[in-house]
């Protein structure tokens, strides 16, 4: 007996539904996708070879955005370059192209401005941290542990990915766009929750074809806006 339903009953859609959402509150990274793909080998957990197969691929494709950043990071990093500035006036003046009046932003940061980007940071992660710990610990040997320990290496590479886009703007002296890089690069790790809400239903179970057909028709009029945004709006020269 499970959640108050005994092994023989005959679930009316109803205790079907509760009993979803019961078993859909897994122990580690709750109400995301990753529990699809750590827990799927766990029968009371309700979780299908689908569900694990999108779990991966949202693992995946974070782990890939997670490498975007660093390298661009990394590339910025190397050029040391920093953006300038200049007076509107001054812009004016030269027909949009001024040819001094310049002034550099960069500033210097000291270990202060280090520690409130690195602060919110560790806030963010460090449950994700316990939790990744914590199933790599419990898992069972095979793929349990291989999908445990795929899921702590999504953690550790957004912690890494994180870091270093601070560190380069702190280099370069914009303190507030190290802070604002850190959390918006970790909004990526939100992709699991959103992914798991948008196909979750409680009356149907699961709708894949709902979520994957709502988010493919964004993601076609979004290329199809780009180019029409560039057409529109972009200087032709």
């Amino acid at each position: 007996e499970e959640h108050g339903i005994s092994p023989g009953a005959i679930l009316s859609p109803g205790d079907h539904s509760d009993m979803f959402s019961t078993n859909s509150d897994y122990p580690e990274f709750t109400e995301s996708t990753h529990a699809w793909a750590v827990f799927a080998d766990n029968p009371s957990k309700r979780a299908s070879p689908l569900d694990r197969l999108v779990g991966t691929i949202i693992i995946c494709f974070q782990l890939f955005t997670y490498w975007i950043f660093t390298s661009e990071a990394i590339e910025d990093y190397q050029k040391g370059v920093v953006p300038v500035t200049t007076k509107h006036s001054t812009c004016m003046e030269y027909n949009e192209e001024p040819q001094g009046g310049f002034m550099c932003e960069a500033e210097y940061t000291n270990y202060f401005d280090a520690l409130v980007a690195f602060f919110m940071l560790g806030v963010f992660l460090a449950a994700d941290f316990q939790q990744a710990a914590r199933v790599i610990r419990s898992a069972e040997w095979g793929t349990p542990l291989l999908f445990a320990c795929l899921a702590g290496v999504e953690v550790v590479c957004a912690f890494i990915s994180a870091s270093v886009s601070i560190s380069q703007s702190l280099y370069i002296g914009e303190v507030t766009d190290a802070v604002e890089v850190g959390v918006g690069l970790l909004f990526i790790r939100e992709l699991s929750t959103r992914a798991y809400h948008g196909i979750s239903d409680k009356k149907k179970g699961k709708n894949y074809a709902t979520f994957f057909g709502v988010c493919i028709t964004i993601v076609v009029v979004g290329l199809f806006s780009h180019g029409l945004y560039e057409i529109l709006f972009a200087s032709q020269v």
